[in-house]
């Protein structure tokens, strides 16, 4: 009886272990290294099956204000409901990641450009509409999102195109101004 506990206890730790490898803690979300992995992955098999690929990049504007002005503990509350609301809009479109602090990734297999763009417009104004006010301390800071898009074949039709090209379109949408969507073409 004992050993059987034992044995489960072990299989449970080595499940979570595999877990924690590929996510990240905070949110429950892909991590950086499994996102890479599953880029690669992706857009092999989408261009060998002539199939569209979409990415999205994506940027809470405003963060840093949140976490020198109300802390680090406001800021992951804030950092959850945001992946949340991501997660609510993506649901079983696509593949989200963590990439990093503010920053979240979206693999959206199957998606051209176009519903890529209305997947990320949803997400802008989902993110802009909720209402952050309990994390902020009484500070009014607007909590919005900036995303770029790469789509195969679209904008790119080589892996690093492709992922240059959502990082250089979210560049572009925090230069207009946050709160916007952009894809270079």
């Amino acid at each position: 009886r004992k050993s059987s506990r034992f044995l489960s206890d072990v299989v449970e730790w080595g499940e979570k272990a595999s877990r924690r490898v590929i996510t990240d803690e905070l949110t429950g979300l892909y991590n950086r290294a499994f996102l890479e992995d599953a880029l690669e992955n992706f857009f092999h098999i989408s261009k060998s099956n002539n199939k569209p690929l979409s990415f999205l990049m994506i940027d809470a504007d405003n963060f840093r204000k949140i976490n020198e002005l109300v802390g680090h503990d406001a800021g992951n509350g804030v950092i959850i409901e945001f992946a949340g609301i991501i997660r609510r809009v993506i649901s079983k479109h696509g593949i989200m990641a963590r990439y990093g602090g503010d920053e979240f990734s979206i693999l959206l297999p199957e998606t051209d450009l176009n519903n890529a763009v209305e997947l990320a417009e949803q997400i802008r104004e989902n993110v802009e509409l909720f209402d952050f006010s309990k994390h902020l301390g009484g500070h009014d800071i607007a909590i919005t999102t900036s995303i770029g898009i790469s789509s195969f074949p679209d904008t790119a039709d080589d892996l690093e195109t492709f992922k240059q090209k959502a990082d250089e379109s979210l560049y572009k949408a925090k230069e207009c101004g946050r709160n916007c969507i952009r894809c270079i073409e």
